[in-house]
């Protein structure tokens, strides 16, 4: 097995596992991975929701060299509950350039709090 290290988010603002805030309104990148074609991560995300209501938010994967976009998945956040998102699937950099991991809320004006970490396999 190759070696791996475990990493935060690159969007996370400290080295540990601080939450990324999605509001509705925008698509915000919580991880962008190495350019490296060699170099997969690993990305296990998850999404809390801190309010009384669900909040139904969406996942996608971009790759900025050739344009490619694809909305991965939808989810209901359950009103107060934690969901896994991203069950540790393997992304690697292409053509060049990064692959990034986006979410966006669909509903409501709260926020969808994002967490999480990588592993880096190289």
């Amino acid at each position: 097995m190759a070696p791996y290290t475990t990493i935060p988010l690159s969007s996370a603002t400290t080295s540990g596992n601080s939450p990324i805030t999605v509001n509705a309104g925008a698509w915000v990148t919580v991880h962008a991975t190495d350019t490296s074609s060699t170099v997969q991560d690993e990305i296990w995300l998850y999404a809390y929701n801190p309010n009384a209501t669900a909040i139904d938010m969406s996942v996608r994967v971009n790759q900025t060299v050739i344009g490619f976009s694809t909305t991965m998945a939808r989810y209901s956040i359950p009103a107060y509950g934690t969901l896994l998102v991203v069950p540790g699937i393997p992304f690697s950099g292409a053509y060049g350039g990064t692959v990034t991991i986006q979410c966006y809320a669909l509903t409501g004006a709260n926020p969808v709090h994002v967490y999480g970490y990588v592993n880096r396999i190289s």
